[in-house]
């Protein structure tokens, strides 16, 4: 008997409220330990109780929301040790990650970097914080794999996950401050 494929694909609905809850997350209007409960969450955007569900699971793969036993998904409560904790961690795996890869990066994987580098000076000069942090993304990854050990990648990438609350947060904040200041040059 064939094996159906029974993954069901996000919503635009649900695309749009977890925009709606990210947004209002990371603009510090739902603050950590707001609870997100399924039928408040629906009311307060508009939508039946479905698409919020996907929403919040995508919050918490997304590490902007934390399930509690028992009483449901929560905004998840960010900490500057906490911060501190992940970016040692990130200090040595990625020092160590990215020495291995600049002696085998290829032209071709310069090439990928400063298209990246390209596309994220425009994301910040457009204010597309979210952009600007994948395309920096990119151009780490692609050193990083070319040191040749994909799943300390992946562990790096884990990692990434942990503090991208904390950049959208800070780039934010360095916006509306006019802090931000990249270059050409920079990359």
């Amino acid at each position: 008997m064939a094996q159906v494929d029974l993954t069901v694909t996000p919503t635009l609905v649900a695309d749009q409220v977890f925009d709606v809850l990210r947004s209002r997350i990371l603009a510090g209007e739902l603050a950590g330990g707001f609870p997100l409960r399924v039928r408040d969450v629906a009311a307060m955007v508009g939508t039946s109780v479905m698409p919020v569900r996907e929403a919040i699971r995508r919050l918490e793969e997304a590490g902007l929301a934390t399930r509690i036993p028992h009483k449901g998904a929560v905004v998840r409560k960010f900490s500057v040790s906490e911060l501190i904790h992940v970016y040692q961690v990130r200090t040595l795996l990625e020092v160590q990650v990215a020495r291995r890869g600049a002696g085998r990066v290829t032209d071709a994987d310069l090439t990928k970097m400063q298209a990246a580098c390209d596309r994220m000076l425009q994301a910040v000069a457009e204010e597309r914080v979210s952009d600007a942090l994948d395309e920096d993304e990119v151009i780490h990854r692609t050193l990083y794999n070319a040191g040749g050990n994909p799943f300390l990648t992946s562990v790096i990438e884990t990692l990434w996950l942990q503090c991208r609350p904390y950049k959208v947060m800070g780039a934010a904040e360095a916006t509306a401050n006019d802090d931000l200041y990249l270059t050409a040059g920079n990359c």
